[in-house]
């Protein structure tokens, strides 16, 4: 019973897909956007219907329908926002642990989480990369049980997703992907914090995510530019220095492995805090992404302007 429930998922979380970008092109020729609204359809289906104990994701559906507004008329900022407020006020709810500034706390994690995925969308396969390093969590890291099956449903979802993602483009999951996919990762935080066993490795797939995203507009504002232009200074835009086609999504996986590495050996061989052994994994990434990868990318691109 539950294999067939999953490969029906399967099933739709395609066709889904494949109808999405069959209506699009018949009203546009830019590359269809707002795929995340069918990731959030399916976790509502899986919450109401079959057995999955994810009450928290019924309030994400309705609000992402305001993000695939986004993504086809424009929404105004203020309203995104409002819809992110409700969300984590529905999911927080869910929870008798969550205090004011535990909440608050998750409201801010909420609207920067958003803002960050949307920045990784923009590449074929860069936000598939991100979304599989999360579902890597729920599967292996976490022995919660309704995890688990979150990640075996998102990654039925990611297949389909991830195929027609990659060249040639035809799909983006848009800011409706970006908000479903925080919003859950925010679910599933509320979940451990009802359980009073907050895991701090379901962060690690967002640490070069945030630290690229802070690096760049911190770069761009000591330099005096405009920080709502267009701009090619992220990591995932530096592609033309690697050796294959799709060596942009290659630091991802290294910095949330490394991530992994660092933190349990902090914290279980060096028996440290969680959350210190988080800080030095933390400053370590940091280190690494601009004393090592920044400095040979300005390396590099000093020659090739020099030759």
């Amino acid at each position: 019973m539950i294999e067939s429930i999953y490969f029906y998922s399967f099933g739709i979380s395609t066709f889904l897909l494949l109808l999405h970008i069959f209506i699009w092109r018949k009203f546009s020729l830019s590359t269809p956007s707002g795929a995340g609204i069918y990731l959030g359809l399916i976790y509502f289906m899986h919450s109401s219907f079959f057995g999955l104990n994810f009450i928290a994701l019924n309030y994400i559906l309705p609000l992402s329908i305001i993000f695939f507004l986004d993504d086809i008329i424009e929404v105004s900022p203020g309203i995104r926002i409002l819809a992110i407020i409700f969300a984590v006020i529905g999911v927080s709810l869910n929870s008798d642990h969550i205090t004011f500034v535990i909440g608050f706390f998750i409201l801010v994690m909420s609207i920067t989480l958003v803002n960050i995925v949307n920045f990784y969308d923009g590449r074929d396969l860069n936000f598939a990369t991100l979304f599989f390093l999360n579902i890597f969590g729920w599967l292996f890291l976490s022995d919660n049980e309704n995890v688990i099956k979150l990640g075996i449903i998102s990654l039925l979802f990611l297949i389909p997703f991830a195929i027609l993602n990659s060249k040639p483009n035809r799909i983006y999951i848009g800011d409706t992907g970006a908000f479903v996919l925080s919003m859950t990762l925010v679910s599933v935080i509320v979940i451990d914090i009802s359980s009073e066993e907050l895991n701090l490795f379901y962060l690690f797939p967002f640490i070069l995510p945030t630290i690229d995203v802070f690096y760049v507009l911190a770069y761009r504002f000591f330099k005096g530019e405009n920080l709502l232009s267009r701009n090619f200074y992220h990591l995932y835009q530096k592609d033309h220095f690697g050796r294959f086609r799709f060596f942009y999504i290659v630091p991802q996986i290294f910095f949330y492995f490394f991530s992994l590495f660092c933190f349990y050996l902090f914290k279980d061989f060096f028996n440290l805090n969680q959350y210190f052994a988080f800080s030095i994994t933390f400053g370590l990434s940091l280190f690494l992404y601009i004393f090592k990868v920044r400095k040979k990318i300005y390396e590099l691109e000093w020659k090739r302007e020099t030759s």
